[in-house]
């Protein structure tokens, strides 16, 4: 679930609508995945979320009456953190921590940047209020994250993509 707020500009010359948008949501999308690395005693687990996000868009459609179809891309960023964990690496197959291993980053924050691009279809109930339901495809590149411990160093690549369904109401000025 995604909550956040947009502002924008748009400029209506016949049917065309074109303009500029930006948004920032706080985010609750996160995952996991876990793998072999041979600098570890066991698994590296590691555990993945998507804190904020925001980006900065065109925005172009065609206007039918009151309903709008458009389509959208522009510049997209977002604050990432990751933490790792490796199973069994303590001895008593638990979880190395940095208190269990001197040195170890069990969590690391990135600000990433990259591209986004969708569709959508927006409805004008009055001149001023519309509300819209929009899908997007993001893609945050890749980032990463680097460990040491006493026995050895290791990283992880993350490659930050994801699809959005979103809805929104706006209220123009």
């Amino acid at each position: 679930m995604v909550g956040g707020a947009h502002i924008g500009y748009a400029h209506q010359m016949g049917s065309i609508v074109f303009g500029l948008e930006a948004d920032f949501d706080a985010s609750g999308m996160d995952g996991s995945g876990t793998d072999n690395n041979p600098l570890f005693i066991g698994p590296v687990h590691g555990e993945f979320s998507l804190l904020w996000q925001g980006s900065v868009r065109a925005r172009l459609g065609y206007a039918v009456d009151r309903l709008l179809v458009y389509g959208t891309g522009g510049f997209a960023y977002g604050n990432a953190e990751v933490s790792a964990s490796v199973s069994g690496g303590d001895g008593g197959g638990g979880t190395v921590t940095a208190a269990a291993a001197p040195g170890l980053s069990a969590s690391e924050e990135n600000i990433l940047t990259g591209w986004t691009v969708g569709a959508g279809v927006e409805y004008a109930f009055t001149d001023a209020l519309s509300a819209r339901l929009e899908y997007r495809y993001t893609d945050l590149g890749e980032a990463t994250y680097s460990a040491t411990t006493g026995i050895g160093a290791g990283s992880a690549k993350f490659g930050v993509t994801y699809s959005q369904v979103l809805a929104g109401i706006s209220y123009r000025f």
